[in-house]
Order: C-alpha cells, then sequence, then structure tokens
C-alpha cells in the first residue's frame, strides 16, 4: 500500500472529526509531533484550494471571455469599449466574491476541524475485580454504546454517572444532540458536582458537533475562565477566537 495514500486517508479522517488527533499519531508512528502538525496544515491547505479551486477557474473564464472579445478584428470600437466596461463590471464583482471567501474560509476552522482539534478521548477509571461497577458503565467500557443508550432510554436514571455514559455513548453513535442533553441534565443537577467539569467539555463538544456553536462556545469559555477545571489546558484561546468566527459567520 502507498504509504502517502495511507496518511492522506487518515489525514481525511481527522479534519472531519470522526478519529482523535491521538489515534492519528499511533497510525503515524514514524512522525513526531512538529511533523504530524506540519502534515495536518499542509492537508489543510489542499482542502482549502480544492474547496476554492471552481471559483478560481470562474476568474480563468472570465478573463479568457474578456480576451476573445477585445481580440476581435472586426470588433467596432465602441463596443469594445462598453464591453470592456461590462467585463470590468462583472471581474470586480466576482473577485470581491473571491476575496470574501477566502477570507472567510482561509482565517478559521470549520466546526468539524475545531472538533478534531479539541477533543480527547474520555478515560474510564479501571475498577479493580472485587470493586463493583455499575451495569451503564461496563457497557460503556465494553464499546456496547447502542445497548448502553437503549438501557438508559428505558430506565431513565437520575445519577450523573449514568447521564455521562450515556452522552458518551450518543457522541460515538455521532446522535449530538441527545448528547448535549445528556450532558445538560448532570449541569443542571445541582445537587451532586460529580462529573460536572466533564460535563462542561464533552457537552460543549456535542453542542459544537449539533450546530450550537454559541452554546458551545460558551461552556468553553467557562472552562477557560476556571483554572482549577479539569480541562483549563485543554481549551486554548485561539480556539475560542475561532468558535467566535464561526458564530459570526452563522
Amino acid at each position: 500500500m502507498n504509504p502517502d495514500l495511507h496518511i492522506d486517508h487518515l489525514l481525511d479522517e481527522y479534519t472531519a472529526g470522526t478519529i482523535t488527533r491521538d489515534w492519528l499519531q499511533k497510525q503515524v508512528p514514524a512522525l513526531n509531533e512538529q511533523e504530524l502538525e506540519k502534515e495536518i496544515q499542509l492537508h489543510r491547505a489542499a482542502q482549502s484550494f480544492l474547496e476554492r479551486a471552481p471559483i478560481l477557474a470562474q476568474v480563468g473564464i472570465l478573463h479568457e471571455q474578456f480576451l476573445n472579445e477585445n481580440n476581435s478584428i472586426h470588433a467596432d470600437k465602441k463596443l469594445i469599449w462598453m464591453g470592456r466596461l461590462k467585463w470590468i463590471g462583472m471581474a470586480a464583482s466576482l473577485l470581491l466574491a473571491v476575496g470574501i471567501y477566502f477570507w472567510q474560509s482561509g482565517n478559521t476552522m470549520n466546526a468539524d476541524q475545531l472538533y478534531a482539534d479539541m477533543y480527547q478521548p474520555y478515560q474510564a477509571p479501571v475498577f479493580r475485580s472485587q470493586e463493583s461497577v455499575d451495569d451503564l458503565t461496563a457497557l460503556y467500557k465494553k464499546g456496547a454504546y447502542q445497548e448502553l443508550v437503549t438501557a438508559y432510554e428505558a430506565t431513565k436514571p437520575v445519577d450523573n454517572s449514568a447521564h455521562f455514559y450515556a452522552g458518551l455513548s450518543y457522541m460515538e453513535l455521532k446522535k449530538w444532540t441527545a448528547a448535549s442533553l445528556s450532558f445538560q441534565r448532570i449541569q443542571d443537577n445541582t445537587a451532586s458536582p460529580a462529573f460536572r467539569d466533564e460535563a462542561q467539555f464533552y457537552g460543549a463538544l456535542a453542542y459544537l458537533k449539533a450546530g450550537a456553536t454559541d452554546k458551545a462556545l460558551e461552556l468553553f469559555r467557562a472552562i477557560k475562565q476556571d483554572q482549577q477545571h479539569l480541562y483549563f489546558e485543554k481549551v486554548q484561546a485561539a480556539q475560542l477566537e475561532d468558535l467566535e468566527a464561526l458564530l459570526r459567520k452563522k
């Protein structure tokens, strides 16, 4: 297998938000962290160019049409001048659209890229054999996500642990709205602080993927304002700026 094709496929998955940075790093052990970051940035630049290619092609077509009309040996001079005015106006409008597109898409990450950049897998605690483990936690540790959410929806438990593992399982199943609701139940439960920090962080990620950028930004800001928060170091100021830019584009 061509190794370049392999890493391109992995980078496609990463930028789409379907795999984590940690998992990606494990798949390409030959690259150190700095080298991998360079590959990610080059891949994003290539994706951005491909997205912009149709607009650039339109500019090229417009230019070619302008030259063809003005190179005709039979063209009337007055018509040539009027044609130039028409093409200049069209070119100006198109270039303005290109400039706006480049400014908007070239300076900020999209929601999937931000999710991939900020996500980290939750490490469930390891229990010794003599310790009791509730059913939902055991199902999560086994990776039985659909079985877990089926049991959760049937029994409607009220403890934060159940809500949390259900939220994580909904995320694994890409049910982002359901995940955010489960995490919100933890934050609404003022009687217990259990899993509150975790619910804020993963709840923000779920909101981000569900398209609720404003709610995601609100939670990430709260995390960054609390230096004692479990995920304080995970949320960076530049990421908050990207979220704010995403919100302005909505």
